[in-house]
């Protein structure tokens, strides 16, 4: 992505938003008609003294997507900091069991312990009494192991898991009533760099929402795995299909391993504080960022 800034007393120019040079404000926004390499009349411009294009190879965004750049960049961060991610079709991507606030678990160890080899689909219920089926690719049994009994991944020590045990496939979890979310800790069996895959789906089938998440699979036992989970403005998740993809560079299915999935009955009051925040956020660097602008494309001092 580029954007376009001017330091004082420099022609202006075209860099990308990652290079440590490009901290100068957008303070007076000037762009040139790339196409014939004159100034466009509704701004000013002091890099077109020989009606030449000094950049051929270049294009840089208008200054209406300068400022969309900057309110999504916004966005992001008010989110990381609340332990989620960017919004998707009212769905936001969360991090962390905390960020998630969960009102109930389903916890594998209904299914026996360690080394137990439940049913493909099974039944299982949450701590609130939800019930919903789990099931995967193929007809083969899953696996149920115990961080430490049977699994050295990077599981908190103890931790009940399940394991997909399939190479090319995936996990369903199905859920009797609709959710606001729901997450877990995923990680691939193969040792090293991974991607995790969620996708949610409304009663009727509809997707809802995609979420991918990198993470790299080792055996510290630690609880630092990643955590994949997703939070929605209203309940209205019944189905989520997860997989993990192996080398990520492939994008080859492999099998992997869940802890515990936490769920939402409905949504948080701090959950939604925090969508309401990233929003009014955002619209708030909009007028800013607008006002700044028109201001100097008009030539307008203060």
């Amino acid at each position: 992505m580029l954007s376009a800034y001017c330091p004082t007393g420099k022609p202006w120019r075209v860099a990308v938003p990652d290079d440590p040079k490009l901290h100068g404000d957008l303070q007076s926004p000037v762009m040139e008609d790339w196409h014939s390499g004159l100034a466009h009349p509704l701004f000013r411009s002091a890099s077109v003294a020989n009606n030449k294009n000094p950049f051929p190879k270049v294009c840089c965004c208008a200054p209406d997507r300068v400022v969309s750049l900057r309110m999504k960049y916004l966005a992001m961060l008010v989110g990381c900091l609340a332990g989620v991610g960017p919004l998707q079709a009212g769905f936001t991507e969360v991090f962390s069991e905390a960020a998630l606030g969960r009102d109930s678990v389903i916890d594998w160890r209904q299914l026996g312990p360690t080394y137990t080899y439940p049913a493909n689909p099974v039944r299982v219920v949450s701590s609130a009494g939800l019930g919903a089926t789990l099931s995967k690719t193929g007809t083969t049994p899953f696996k149920r192991r115990d961080q430490g009994r049977g699994t050295d991944g990077a599981f908190f020590p103890g931790e009940a898991l399940m394991c997909s045990d399939v190479i090319l496939g995936s996990m369903t979890l199905s859920l009797d009533e609709p959710v606001a979310g729901l997450g877990f800790q995923i990680q691939n069996n193969q040792l090293g760099a991974y991607n995790a895959r969620m996708e949610a789906f409304d009663v009727a089938g509809h997707s809802l929402c995609v979420f991918w998440e990198a993470g790299v699979s080792t055996t510290a036992g630690d609880g630092s795995t990643i955590f994949l989970g997703l939070l929605g403005s209203q309940a209205n998740v019944s189905r989520v299909v997860f997989e993990t993809t192996w080398p990520p560079s492939h994008g080859a299915f492999h099998d992997f391993v869940i802890g515990h999935v936490a769920l939402v009955s409905r949504v948080p009051e701090a959950a939604t504080m925090v969508l309401n925040l990233v929003v009014l956020a955002g619209a708030g660097a909009h007028l800013v960022w607008r006002q700044r602008v028109k201001k100097a494309v008009l030539g307008i001092d203060n």
